[in-house]
C-alpha cells in the first residue's frame, strides 16, 4: 500500500518504525536513543507509548550492561556517569541496573568482568522515570504506596486525561 507523503509524513509512524528497526536488529543503543527523540514528549500519546515500552527498555539497558561487562577488561571501572550516558539514564539508575546484575561498585566506578551475568540475573523492573520521560520526570509529584505502586498527583492524571 502506498502512503501519500511517504512515512516521513507521519512522525509518529517513522517513530514506530525506526523503534522497531533497532529492536530487531539488536541495536540497543538505537532503541534508547530513538525512545529519547520520540516526537511531542510532552503529549499523553508520548507518555502512554513510555508505558508500553518500559518493560523493553529496562531489559535493553540490561541487555546494554551486559554487553559492556562481555567486551571491556577484566577489572574494568568506568564512572557511572559514563555508564548512565551510554544506557541513557542517570547514574543514580545506571548505580541501581549494576546492583542489580551483582557488578561490584568501587566509589563511583562500576568494576567489569568481576563476574559473568547470567541471563537468569536479569530481571525487569518498572523504571518510572523512564515512564515519564526527560521533559517529565523532575516536574510530576509522586511516591509510592505501601506495595511499591507509584502515586501521581491528581494534576498531572488530569493533565494526561484532558490533552
Amino acid at each position: 500500500a502506498h502512503v501519500r507523503g511517504g512515512v516521513k509524513a507521519y512522525p509518529k509512524l517513522a517513530f514506530a518504525l525506526r523503534l522497531a528497526e533497532a529492536w530487531e536488529a539488536g541495536n540497543y543503543r538505537l532503541f534508547l536513543r530513538t525512545m529519547k527523540e520520540a516526537p511531542e514528549p510532552l503529549s499523553p500519546w508520548a507518555f502512554l507509548m513510555r508505558c508500553a515500552m518500559s518493560r523493553a527498555a529496562v531489559e535493553v539497558r540490561l541487555c546494554l550492561l551486559k554487553q559492556m561487562n562481555k567486551s571491556l577488561l577484566k577489572g574494568a571501572k568506568m564512572k557511572l556517569a559514563e555508564v548512565g550516558r551510554l544506557l541513557f539514564c542517570s547514574a543514580e539508575e545506571a548505580e541501581a541496573i549494576a546492583k542489580e546484575v551483582k557488578l561490584p561498585i568501587e566509589t563511583d566506578r562500576v568494576v567489569f568482568k568481576s563476574l559473568s551475568i547470567e541471563e537468569s540475573e536479569l530481571e525487569v523492573k518498572r523504571d518510572d522515570n523512564f515512564v515519564l520521560g526527560e521533559a517529565l520526570k523532575d516536574r510530576i509529584v509522586r511516591e509510592a504506596d505501601e506495595d511499591g505502586v507509584t502515586l501521581f498527583s491528581a494534576e498531572f492524571v488530569k493533565y494526561i486525561l484532558m490533552n
